[in-house]
């Protein structure tokens, strides 16, 4: 439950021999974040993090000081030399640790000489139902062995912070390209 939990961070921080009272974990919902970000006063700074709709909203409505982390639309590039071992390894962990973080993998660019390798980069994938929004290329490497009911055709997807377990793959020709695209479609957040 959330009150025994609540008990054992607040234990926890009594043995460090900091104040539990330091942290406080708010309800979810507006008007909570609502009333923080008005407690003028008596609040110092506020960092928010999580999606565009949370920084718009805090941005909105704070009259106390702030620090806006921003969006973060943020890539992975597995390259002609990739391990694929670690590969699958870091693609699974920052597509699936914490999908509704600012850092969470959004697109996956390969090189196009791995992709015989896609389905096994993106296996672990498919144990947490990461949907796919794929490119032509990448689309045909993973069609017959991806669930199909988790491949979806990219449709102009790169632009995009998915907060969720869904995540968009680009086939690229080399180094070059694959920073081109993330200059290009990137939020410079990570």
């Amino acid at each position: 439950s959330s009150a025994a939990s609540d008990v054992y961070k607040r234990q926890a921080l009594r043995s460090e021999g900091i104040d539990p009272a330091a942290f406080t974990l708010l309800p979810a919902g507006h008007e909570a974040a609502g009333a923080l970000l008005n407690a003028v006063g008596y609040v110092d700074v506020v960092i928010p993090r999580g999606g565009a709709g949370l920084i718009r909203f805090v941005r909105e409505n704070a009259r106390i000081p702030v620090i806006e982390t921003g969006a973060g639309i943020v890539h992975t590039y597995f390259d002609l030399d990739g391990d694929l071992t670690k590969g699958r390894a870091v693609v699974c962990n920052a597509k699936t640790r914490r999908v509704s973080v600012c850092n969470a993998l959004d697109t996956l660019l390969i090189h196009r000489g791995r992709l015989a390798d896609l389905p096994a980069l993106c296996a672990p994938l498919a144990d947490k139902n990461v949907e796919i929004h794929a490119d032509t290329e990448a689309m045909e490497a993973l069609r017959g062995n991806y669930p199909d009911k988790l491949l979806v055709a990219a449709n102009d997807c790169w632009d995009t912070e998915w907060m969720d377990f869904k995540m968009g793959i680009h086939t690229v020709s080399d180094l070059d390209e694959a920073i081109a695209h993330i200059a290009r479609h990137g939020s410079g957040h990570s």
